[in-house]
Order: structure tokens, then C-alpha cells, then sequence
């Protein structure tokens, strides 16, 4: 704003800006940190906020933009908001955006990109969709949960179907809780490695290497004669936190 003086002269007041006068007229003459004049009016001063305008992200005229995404400034710098209806970003890469119709749905948690987060995902494998928890960061990530066994249950006896069966068991179970489970994953997919998991008064985990080629699924394995493994005895004892072997 500029107000003009009996003496004939200009003083002029910013807005988000240091003003100047030209000429007998208020200008702008330097924006506030975070601030831009992206419409060349003086008579507003700077009025975007550069920081959070997604039209306007950083500077004047940087436009966030996303194929069928909403588009997100944050301190100036653009990210990928929500998904269109309809669209899906599978391969978490922003450079394009949100780039698949429809959900997404993956072979395995291994297939997942690792910028995924640990979470619940659609896999598809054996001709059917099912639901999975997916650990997305330890030892390097993509590990499928595929069965969850108390210790104390009679349903997972040495002698027991469910080890070597196609069934299901409180597939709706897809977290690291202590109900029993056992998912499709177990009779479906192929594996070059097995993540076993204890809780001993807190979870500790073991990555048993099986094979430099795909082997599987697991209850062909449990169906088949006894494999040793290349870890040897200290390397299971870690799983248990007292750890004794008879």
C-alpha cells in the first residue's frame, strides 16, 4: 500500500516484502524469505506463500505436477500427494507419477520396490489374490510372511497336515500378533531364502540360506526328507535369548 504526503511524495508499505518507490509509485522491491510477487502487481506485494504453493513451489511459476496424482509442496519442495481415483503408484516412483490402473499387485513382497513401506499388500500367486504382510527393511527387505506359529499350539505338531497341506488358516490375520496363521504364500511361492522369527521375551531372527535357485513352496519342502542347513549350532542358539540344545 502507498500513502502520498502533502509534500507530494510517495511512502509506500509492503506486504510480505520490503517495498521501493519508482517513479512517484510503490514497487516491490525485495520478498520476505519464503515469499514470492508471482503476479508482478506491487499492489499486493508478495502473496504467495513459495513454501506451500503447489502452483508456485520454491520459486514463481514451479508447478507441481503428477500423472494422475495431486501434487504437494512442502518447504518449498514438490512431492507426490494422493492418488487420482482409479490409480495406483506401484512402482513408488514419483517421476510418474501414480502410473498404474487400478490396484496394485505383486508376485511376491520380494517384487515390491524397497521404497515401499513395511505394510499389508495384494500378492497374487497360485491364481489367486491374498493379502500379505510384506517386511520392507529387514535383512534387506522383501520377506513374504507366510505362517505364524505359537509355541504352545497342538495345531503345529511335528506330525501335523498343516505343514504339508494346501489349506489356509485365519488368513485375515496379517500382522506380526501371536494368533496362529498360515497363508497362501506357504503352498504358493518359490523362495531361495527362509526368515524364521522367534519370541523369547523379544522377537530375534535368523535368515536361512536354502538354495542359489528358487526351491519350493514350503510345504513341499516339509513333505520332502530333512535338509540340513550351512548356519550351524551358535547361529540357531541367537534365536532363543537363554539358549540351551540337547
Amino acid at each position: 500500500s502507498c500513502a502520498r504526503l502533502d509534500d507530494g511524495s510517495v511512502r509506500c508499505w509492503g506486504r510480505n516484502d520490503t517495498a521501493g518507490c519508482a517513479a512517484s509509485a510503490c514497487t516491490v522491491a525485495t520478498c520476505d524469505t519464503g515469499y514470492g510477487d508471482c503476479d508482478s502487481m506491487a499492489a499486493n506485494g508478495c502473496e504467495v506463500d513459495v513454501r506451500s504453493s503447489a502452483t508456485h513451489c520454491g520459486t514463481c511459476g514451479r508447478a507441481c505436477t503428477y500423472a494422475n496424482a495431486a501434487g504437494v509442496c512442502r518447504g518449498g519442495a514438490c512431492s507426490m500427494g494422493t492418488c487420482n481415483a482409479g490409480f495406483s503408484d506401484c512402482d513408488y516412483n514419483p517421476a510418474n507419477g501414480c502410473e498404474t490402473a487400478g490396484a496394485c499387485v505383486y508376485a511376491s513382497c520380494n517384487a515390491i520396490p524397497r521404497a515401499a513401506p513395511t505394510g499389508v499388500y495384494t500378492l497374487s500367486a497360485g491364481g489367486t489374490n491374498w493379502r500379505a504382510y510384506c517386511d520392507m527393511t529387514s535383512d534387506g527387505g522383501g520377506w513374504t510372511l507366510v505362517m505364524k506359529v505359537p509355541g504352545r499350539d497342538p495345531g503345529f505338531v511335528y506330525s501335523s497336515a498343516i505343514w504339508t497341506n494346501t489349506s489356509v488358516l485365519n488368513e485375515a490375520s496379517t500382522d506380526l500378533s501371536t494368533t496362529p496363521a498360515k497363508f497362501r504364500g506357504f503352498f504358493t511361492l518359490p523362495f531361495q531364502q527362509l526368515r524364521v522369527g522367534m519370541v523369547d521375551g523379544s522377537p530375534r531372527y535368523l535368515v536361512v540360506p536354502v538354495s542359489s535357485s528358487n526351491v519350493g513352496p514350503l510345504n513341499a519342502i516339509f513333505a520332502g526328507p530333512a535338509r540340513a542347513t550351512s548356519l550351524g549350532r551358535n547361529a540357531w542358539r541367537t534365536l532363543v535369548g537363554s539358549p540351551s540344545l540337547q
